[in-house]
């Protein structure tokens, strides 16, 4: 896994634009500049029992727990795996 903590670091050295994610997963930074380059890409996990993941509404999302099996990494659109969809606030 990459260091998240130096990549915002480097980010911030520069004056950001704007940040988003295609339906493919690639994450694209715009700077003030008017120069753009993708960062990374986003994996999509799946599950083999996705009915023994559970709504946690402290974290904003699903949790693990035991019987919902390892998580199976992908990328967005690949088989089995639909597109990402980006609302940036």
């Amino acid at each position: 896994m990459k260091d998240l903590g130096l990549l915002e670091s480097a980010l911030a050295t520069f004056a950001r634009e704007a940040m988003s994610v295609d339906a493919d997963g690639f994450v694209t930074v715009e700077f003030d500049s008017g120069a753009s380059t993708s960062i990374g890409r986003l994996a999509l996990a799946r599950f083999a029992n996705e009915d023994e993941l559970k709504m946690d509404d402290t974290l904003g999302g699903w949790r693990e727990t035991p019987g919902k099996g390892p998580p199976q990494f992908g990328n967005a659109r690949s088989p089995g795996r639909g597109g990402l969809e980006w609302a940036a606030e």
